[in-house]
């Protein structure tokens, strides 16, 4: 699969299970799909890079990450970030 086709599915999936302006985990999108951290975080950074409604932030509060979060945050801007979405 390429980037461009996982940002698709990554889309999907929000516009399935939230509203627009709901924060969605990367790890909520990872555990539905078979995909390694890497191509995830290829497929949000291309969202981030070439969608001007689509927002990837940090997770404000760090201590409540998990491994899981760990494991699929995405390095971008300078930061781990690990909640998107749509506005």
């Amino acid at each position: 699969m390429t980037k461009t086709q996982i940002a698709k599915q990554i889309k999907a999936s929000y516009r399935k299970s939230h509203e627009a302006g709901e924060w969605m985990s990367v790890v909520d999108f990872a555990e539905q799909v078979d995909y390694t951290p890497t191509q995830i975080a290829e497929a949000l950074i291309h969202l981030a890079r070439t969608d001007d409604r689509f927002n990837l932030v940090p997770e404000s509060n760090q201590k409540i990450l998990t491994d899981m979060d760990h494991a699929y945050a995405v390095h971008f801007g300078g930061q781990e970030k690990h909640l998107y979405c749509w506005f």
